[in-house]
């Protein structure tokens, strides 16, 4: 790990650029320099450099970064006040050695109520075992910013929880020997940039997402480690159904599941997976099957009706919602452009050779593709197809037209389809 950082003329931390993501434009401009900067900066060569300790807890000078300029061990832990930001940054001088503090302790390193910011940059956090690294919570209407960046977090027994936080982010982060972080209600989770984590050791994952407001999280090529029976995320139902997360380049190589199985998984609408190793690309695709003779009214020579009914049967089903009617409506997140399939075995009420079309339609309208059509005086299948740009509530039926008169069609049997194109 190990850099090192740029600091301006007034001794304070130049964060541009450090946290790369949804804080930072793409052209480097920071966002919300508010939450990413602290008022003042203090040099840390031993524990002295910090505020006194009162019953083994240290709390922190508001709106302070700390540079550590030392390896330091303590059996103190740190409060970051409400409102503060904190900083702490490692190796600022060092010529790319990396910084260590060992909490000797065992009850939770950092804690904060409604803070405003904890960032962590380039330092290595160890412990023996027994301690927790966080516990930040916050009402919901203040959402602090944590960052976790390019640092180790070795040997503790939980990474800790938070609550409320509006942003959590894992950039180039390991975590060795550590279990897991519970986030309730954080609205954005980032774990990207050549994050590590290994050897889970009691909770049974390592990430858990719970809540009920909307999560946006991206999981971005780190490498996974759960232990057999255990699971890299636990994903809870109960997130709220606009919740995106998104797992890309992911390496899951355990003998655990990469998802907790009573979680949501890849087949929730919730959930993106592609190209990850141990994990199963999420799809989109619906089939529902007409399988019982359906008679359709035509009330109109050359003007479309719908084959509905009560007797369609769903085939699988992922992003995508059926009815016994016959239509199947797109229930995913994303914008995305599928592919519509129709099937139908068509002919005219009666008897007879009059030309018989097969339509999709989405939303109640004809798509712009053109229909398919026979006119054979038996039975005959006929197909039809479409690739459609489409978004969450859409929705597709199929409709025939009877071109030569206002007689019925009898369908024996239809089938429609979605496909991610």
């Amino acid at each position: 790990m190990g850099n090192k950082w740029n600091v301006d003329e007034d001794g304070n931390l130049d964060v541009v650029g450090l946290v790369q993501g949804r804080n930072v434009a793409a052209d480097g401009a920071v966002l919300d320099t508010a939450i990413l900067q602290a008022a003042s900066t203090v040099y840390v060569y031993s524990m002295d450099n910090f505020p006194a300790a009162d019953a083994g807890v240290r709390t922190l000078a508001a709106n302070t970064q700390y540079i550590i300029m030392a390896n330091l061990s303590t059996s103190d832990r740190f409060v970051i006040p409400t409102g503060s930001t904190n900083n702490f940054v490692g190796s600022a001088f060092n010529l790319g050695t990396t910084t260590n503090i060992t909490y000797t302790g065992s009850a939770t390193f950092f804690t904060g109520s409604d803070i405003a910011a904890l960032q962590l940059f380039d330092i290595q956090f160890l412990n023996s075992g027994s301690g927790t690294l966080y516990s930040i919570s916050a009402t919901a209407s203040n959402f602090p910013f944590i960052t976790f960046y390019q640092c180790l977090a070795a040997g503790w027994a939980s990474l800790g929880a938070a609550a409320n936080v509006r942003f959590f982010g894992f950039n180039s982060a390991h975590v060795n020997n550590s279990d897991g972080l519970t986030l309730t209600d954080c609205l954005s989770f980032d774990l990207v940039r050549g994050a590590y984590f290994n050897t889970i050791t009691t909770n049974d994952a390592l990430f858990r997402l719970t809540g009920t407001d909307p999560v946006t999280g991206l999981i971005d090529g780190p490498r996974i480690i759960p232990l057999a029976g255990e699971s890299g995320f636990d994903l809870d139902a109960t997130l709220d159904a606009a919740s995106s997360l998104i797992f890309n380049a992911a390496r899951f190589t355990g003998a655990g599941d990469a998802l907790d199985p009573t979680g949501i998984d890849t087949k929730d609408k919730r959930v993106i997976s592609q190209g990850n190793v141990g994990l199963r690309d999420s799809q989109t695709l619906g089939e529902t099957y007409l399988l019982i003779d359906e008679e359709v009214t035509i009330n109109t020579q050359s003007v479309a009706e719908v084959i509905d009914g009560v007797n369609w049967v769903d085939g699988p089903l992922e992003r995508v919602l059926a009815t016994t009617g016959g239509r199947l409506t797109y229930d995913g997140i994303e914008d995305i452009t599928l592919l519509i399939k129709g099937q139908a075995t068509i002919a005219k009420v009666g008897g007879g050779s009059d030309l018989l079309e097969l339509c999709i339609f989405k939303n109640g309208s004809a798509v712009d593709q053109p229909c398919s059509g026979t006119q054979n005086s038996t039975p005959t299948s006929v197909s039809v197809s479409a690739i459609i740009d489409v978004e969450n509530g859409d929705f597709f039926e199929l409709y025939v037209v009877n071109q030569g008169s206002d007689a019925n069609v009898d369908v024996s049997s239809a089938l429609i389809e979605m496909i991610k194109s």
